[in-house]
């Protein structure tokens, strides 16, 4: 089903509705003090009417800004006490960590921090794949189930920031070029082509060639697809639209919080009255979230000296300008004149590996039994050698455990893990019915 769709199917007949459609709409003139303060107003109604769905359950609270926000404008009253998860296989405090706990130290809350146990993950992934057919790799989602264990030990409901992102462009590129209207189309595409994640040679490190010949292609097609079903001014609209109405919803309604009978999960970023003060921005506004952290360093004056783990930097309370310089100028006018894609291959071509650490990475390969797993399943499984090839994973799994990596960096080496994981789980327990 696609976002917002009412399907009806009766006597073998299909039809489809479409019931709302997300537009930006930015205005130039708004005040942003004004509208800060109406947008913060609207979660906190928000905030207060979900947490009061249920008495009891916890904000998920990070380093971050979506989950200050939500555990700021929830009501004290309601009975929520504050979770964060330890994103640190050695159970060392990281940076998410820390701010977490001066967030709940100055909001007065009650705060429960947890780790996942690195040898869980081969059981969180099997678990996850029943609930959810494989739509979710397990990669990501695997944390999430240290928020399904805090659910299911108290009231059974957690109330999230995941929309927040979305909505406050944090999917943006983050190139200068994505505010200006007259690059809309090129950055667009540098948008889909950096989202495809993978090459096809990375992925003919675990797929069959043919399979990888036939399908590859589709990753793209099905992007501009959802694009040419977006509008906005500019590419910072556009991809947070994108983010917005076809990211968010698949990863809410594939979850494993979203498909589990004893638990829920609330989000007041997707109050209707925010939403819409938030799709008035302008693109300087939504660039580098700067609108998002005025809000926030605005609105709850009391955590303005917590910094913002993601940079170790504290918010500025100033609603910057941005200006491209000359080059990025010149830049841009050649890069609007030449095709897209032979730039971004010889950009690639050029880029260096980053060492950046990874925690599921790191989660991934703590697990002995998960590659034990995923090795008896590609050699003893029914149908699994039609697209992956045998040979080629074999040696994939044992530069995985050996830690030689396939792909650009960590990050991008767990994805490739947690896809190829995902697949062997789905063909053990689902692909004969069992």
């Amino acid at each position: 089903m696609r976002p917002a769709s009412h399907l009806v199917v009766d006597k073998g007949r299909v039809s489809e509705r479409r019931y709302w459609r997300l537009v930006h709409e930015p205005r130039p003139d708004l005040d942003p003090t004004e509208h800060a303060e109406r947008t913060f107003e609207a979660m906190c109604r928000s905030a207060a009417m979900r947490s009061r769905l249920v008495r009891g359950g916890f904000v998920s609270l990070s380093g971050g800004l979506d989950s200050r926000l939500v555990a700021g404008a929830t009501p004290a009253d309601a009975g929520m006490h504050l979770f964060t998860m330890i994103s640190s296989v050695e159970g060392a405090e990281t940076p998410d960590v820390r701010v977490a706990k001066q967030v709940a130290r100055i909001l007065g809350r009650e705060h429960h921090i947890r780790q996942v146990p690195p040898s869980e993950v081969s059981t969180i992934g099997e678990t996850l794949i029943r609930l959810t057919a494989g739509l979710n790799q397990i990669h990501h989602p695997a944390k999430s189930f240290q928020a399904l264990k805090e659910m299911k030990a108290g009231a059974g409901f957690k109330m999230g920031g995941g929309p927040g992102d979305s909505l406050a462009g944090a999917f943006i590129l983050g190139s200068i070029h994505d505010i200006d209207p007259r690059m809309a189309r090129t950055q667009v595409e540098k948008f889909i082509m950096c989202r495809r994640e993978h090459s096809a040679r990375v992925l003919r490190a675990v797929f069959r060639h043919e399979v990888v010949t036939e399908y590859y292609p589709q990753l793209d097609e099905a992007m501009h697809d959802a694009f040419a079903t977006l509008g906005g001014p500019t590419a910072a609209h556009r991809t947070t639209a994108w983010a917005m109405a076809f990211r968010q919803p698949a990863f809410t309604f594939t979850s494993p919080i979203h498909n589990h009978p004893d638990v829920t999960e609330a989000s007041p970023h997707l109050g209707y009255d925010y939403v819409d003060r938030m799709l008035e921005l302008p693109a300087a506004w939504l660039f580098r979230k700067n609108y998002y952290k005025y809000m926030i360093w605005h609105c709850l004056p009391a955590l303005r000296e917590v910094e913002y783990a993601n940079t170790g930097e504290r918010l500025s309370g100033v609603l910057q300008t941005f200006q491209p310089s000359l080059r990025k100028r010149v830049c841009g006018t050649i890069e609007n004149l030449l095709p897209t894609r032979p730039v971004q291959h010889l950009r690639a071509a050029f880029r260096k590996s980053n060492a950046a650490p990874c925690f599921e990475y790191d989660l991934l390969r703590s697990d002995s039994r998960l590659m034990a797993d995923i090795r008896e399943v590609i050699h003893s499984t029914p149908g699994v050698q039609e697209l992956l090839d045998v040979a080629w994973c074999d040696r994939y799994v044992d530069d995985f455990q050996a830690g030689r990596l396939h792909t650009p960096s960590r990050r991008h080496e767990q994805a490739l893990m947690g896809g190829l994981a995902t697949l062997c789980y789905w063909f053990r327990y689902l692909a004969c019915g069992t």
